[in-house]
């Protein structure tokens, strides 16, 4: 990969808090994606990304597909840093919100994860990725915390009783215990998930 040098010290400042995540290829594959990130495009993709950097493709899909870095440990740091910042900090009467999202994926159903099935940007079923995600919000603020992808029970040898399959109501009862093992102050969780839509369940 070509040598990308940042020149705003805002944005070092930021990467430099998440440098012992990386070796030092990927730490400067990380810093150039966030300064690509910056540019406006119509389109943001892998493609757009390496020509603005002027960075090589192959090896700038390899550190978002393949490269060995801790995806867990790398968005914990990143939400404990939210935690102690004046305009992103969190408060004890926050909301935890889970819900799922799709991804149209109309031309790669040979992917991994990709199934027709109800996409829930759209309503109705389509060619999709799902998500189950968790959103923190206080005071008018939406913190994203994380995601879990959802795989149907179609993928799995064994179906629903497969011991690798997880519905979306496991997955979101995984991120509300991800958010309290990250020590999230929430007092309620929101979700449409579970059986009763929109139901708030107390935390204590």
């Amino acid at each position: 990969m070509s040598t990308f040098h940042g020149r705003v010290s805002i944005i070092n400042k930021f990467c430099e808090y998440f440098k012992g995540s990386f070796s030092k290829n990927q730490f400067a594959a990380f810093t150039a994606i966030l300064y690509g990130l910056i540019n406006e495009y119509k389109r943001v993709n892998i493609s757009s990304l390496a020509q603005a950097l002027q960075l090589d493709y192959e090896k700038l899909q390899y550190f978002l597909s393949d490269s060995k870095w801790n995806y867990d440990s790398l968005n914990a740091k990143r939400i404990n840093l939210l935690k102690n910042q004046r305009t992103t900090g969190f408060a004890k009467d926050g909301l935890l919100i889970i819900d799922d999202t799709g991804i149209l994926k109309p031309y790669a159903e040979h992917t991994e994860g990709v199934s027709y099935q109800h996409c829930p940007v759209l309503g109705t079923e389509a060619l999709c990725n799902v998500a189950v995600a968790s959103c923190y919000s206080v005071n008018d603020r939406y913190i994203p915390l994380d995601l879990k992808f959802y795989r149907t029970a179609s993928e799995f040898v064994m179906g629903k009783n497969d011991p690798d399959f997880k519905s979306k109501l496991e997955l979101a009862k995984e991120l509300i215990d991800d958010a309290q093992e990250k020590q999230v102050p929430f007092r309620y969780v929101v979700s449409r998930i579970f059986r009763a839509p929109g139901i708030a369940l107390p935390m204590f």
